[in-house]
């Protein structure tokens, strides 16, 4: 069942348009693309020549499968997150196994697998999936850890070295929640003695001469940019919400209404599972539940806390809301707990009406798929969106919607826990299939699948061997033409004519212009694309053949005329082949 959920996340999240373009996945690709063309390990530096803000276990973890698959993609370079999305998902369904009924245990990973913004991280190539895995593995570890049962020495281990690597991935964050919440659950026991069992006389050393080596390092080849860019920025600044940080700085109390926004439906389950009384109450130390509940109260405080913040450090909060939620879900959908408290009453009543806005949203579906065309005052708006996917997958999913609806309104009405479940689950992935082929910036614009062609077409027209000048951008560009890589400017361009040799340039077209102007360099314009950029900017290929500087004319005194790279199943893509010419002279392929 949770192989199924993350495959069909997975499924969803691949069928629809590339979003390599967006949420700072240029930076992580570039880091990669770092590691892989010039050999930097400990350090990586972005397409901008700016040094990276996070240490490189992903980009270790990214380069091996992208090495293991021979080439670059943006599945291998996502594959990170997507397996510390399954792997999130697996140690969510152990730890509910400890204090949830095995049909609760196995509903936790599920809701979670269905989060909105835990279904668009797991397939995001960025470090906050994998931050979660190693966060959600070590409080499963201190849990085992706490069984004795002779094997406590192993999970110790497995406890610091998922600290290490936390570090390894995304700094001090992860050993510091994982702590408040081992500290508030011995605090709670009045245990505070309890931590010495975990090993802190080897753990906390191992943990500060590992995370001491990577700074060291990197402090040697990154040097001041390192300490303004990383230590300061990312640590000092983040922490107090000043400098560049500035512009995070958010109320107290904005984690909570992110954490019900991004939930959703579930969040509504997770609160109310909180604010339950009676022997029911998680906040009973007594209670089996009582772990989720801290572990959800306790990093939430700490979060709001920073007067930093961003929805994005949520992702470890959210296997307990799941836990949370699936303990109510099941009372919520069980014959024999009818009437067990207003708060499962309530919940009830929410989700026996959720279903008819579930179907009431396929049936939408289906009727502006089949009429849109022919009214007038929604034609535009239902065009816009409906045009940006297939006719069948607007279709599929409203049917499922529809379908979905019924079943999870049956399930809730007849006590069947098993088909309200489904039908709840099959509605969210249908919801997102249409969210994420028709709703979404990239597939208004389909940058990322157009920068995929333009560079895959610039792959084929470079040389093999010849080197390749990268001028600033803010598309991953670089991430896939992994050979023989260099950083451009005017001056370092002007260098290599010096040399001699024939050398490709991929930049803003606009910059490209500048540079071919009079007393600029001599090139070719090879290949140009659509606009690319959040700056409306794009990106063109040319190529120095070694011909001295003729001199007079830019790119813009010879019109040559655009026509599509290629076309197919009748869709013009809007990345162009340029026909090169020299200034002064003609030119040809």
């Amino acid at each position: 069942m949770i192989a199924a959920a993350i495959a069909a996340v997975v499924a969803i999240r691949a069928s629809a348009p590339s979003d390599l373009n967006e949420v700072d996945q240029p930076l992580q690709a570039a880091y990669v693309a770092d590691v892989l063309a010039n050999g930097h390990y400990f350090l990586q530096w972005d397409h901008q020549g700016r040094v990276a803000t996070k240490p490189p276990l992903y980009n270790w973890m990214a380069s091996a499968f992208i090495l293991l698959r021979g080439r670059p993609s943006e599945f291998a370079l996502k594959l990170p997150s997507i397996l510390a999305a399954l792997g999130t998902l697996i140690v969510t369904f152990l730890l509910a196994r400890r204090w949830l009924e095995p049909w609760a245990a196995l509903a936790a990973p599920l809701l979670l697998a269905s989060g909105h913004h835990f279904f668009k991280m797991a397939y995001l190539a960025r470090t906050d999936m994998l931050l979660c895995f190693w966060v959600v593995f070590s409080i499963y570890a201190y849990e085992r850890s706490r069984d004795g049962e002779g094997k406590a020495l192993k999970w110790n281990v497995l406890f610091w070295v998922s600290q290490v690597l936390a570090v390894l991935t995304k700094g001090p964050a992860g050993p510091v929640l994982v702590h408040v919440y081992v500290l508030a659950r011995l605090a709670v026991e009045r245990d505070l003695r309890g931590y010495l069992r975990l090993g802190p006389g080897w753990g906390i050393p191992l943990l500060a001469c590992v995370s001491l080596a990577w700074v060291l390092s990197a402090l040697y080849q990154g040097g001041d940019p390192f300490i303004e860019r990383v230590l300061k920025g990312e640590i000092v600044f983040r922490l107090k919400g000043t400098g560049p940080r500035s512009r995070e700085l958010q109320p107290f109390y904005a984690f909570l209404p992110w954490f019900m926004a991004r939930f959703l439906p579930w969040s509504l389950l997770a609160v109310g599972a909180v604010l339950r009384r009676g022997d029911f109450s998680p906040l009973r130390p007594q209670s089996r539940l009582m772990p989720a509940a801290l572990w959800l109260g306790s990093m939430l405080v700490v979060f709001s806390i920073i007067p930093s913040k961003r929805p994005d450090w949520l992702m470890p909060v959210y296997p307990a809301g799941a836990i949370l939620a699936a303990g109510l879900f099941r009372q919520m959908v069980c014959t024999g707990e009818k009437a067990s408290g207003p708060v499962v009453r309530c919940s009830r009543v929410l989700f026996m009406i959720l279903p008819w806005l579930l179907a009431g949203c396929g049936l939408l579906s289906l009727y502006l798929l089949a009429v849109h065309p022919h009214i007038p005052l929604i034609a535009a708006s239902a065009s816009r969106i409906l045009s940006r996917t297939s006719p069948w997958v607007v279709a599929a999913a409203g049917a499922l919607l529809l379908l979905s609806g019924g079943a999870s309104w049956i399930g809730m009405r007849k006590y069947r826990p098993n088909m309200a479940l489904a039908g709840f689950l099959t509605a969210l992935m249908a919801l997102s299939l249409i969210y994420y082929n028709a709703m979404t910036t990239p597939a208004a614009t389909r940058d990322g699948d157009e920068l995929k062609q333009f560079m895959e077409r610039a792959g084929e027209m470079i040389p093999p061997g010849e080197e390749i000048l990268f001028g600033p951008t803010r598309t991953p560009a670089q991430f896939f033409l992994l050979r023989n890589q260099q950083p451009a400017g005017k001056e370092s361009v002007i260098q290599h004519v010096s040399r001699g040799e024939p050398f490709c340039l991929i930049m803003r077209l606009h910059e490209l212009k500048e540079m071919t102007g009079a007393g600029g360099v001599n090139l070719d314009i090879l290949l140009v694309s659509h606009y690319l950029e959040y700056d409306h900017a794009r990106l063109a290929l040319a190529r120095w053949r070694g011909e001295a500087h003729a001199g007079g004319g830019t790119h813009g005194e010879r019109k040559s005329p655009l026509r599509p790279l290629f076309q197919r199943g009748g869709t013009t893509f809007r990345a162009f082949f340029d026909p090169p010419f020299h200034k002064g002279g003609s030119g040809g392929i």
